[in-house]
């Protein structure tokens, strides 16, 4: 299954309508830990959305109340 990155949402009258993707031809961090992203040109896609929720890291981090 190939990778993907989100570039952009789409809106229709300031709501939600999708979610602009391109395929990732290789990931990885440089030197300084920042993502090099190298995307496969002309790869555009989109995928239908009425809501989008921006999920940060790969885990959820548990803390006791």
């Amino acid at each position: 299954m190939a990778s993907h990155t989100a570039t952009r949402i789409l809106t229709d009258d300031g709501s939600a309508t999708g979610v602009e993707f391109l395929d990732v031809e290789s990931f990885c961090f440089d030197e300084d830990g920042r993502p090099e992203i190298e995307v496969v040109t002309a790869s555009e896609h989109m995928v239908e959305a009425e809501t989008v929720i921006f999920a940060i890291g790969q885990t959820p981090i548990s803390r006791a109340l």
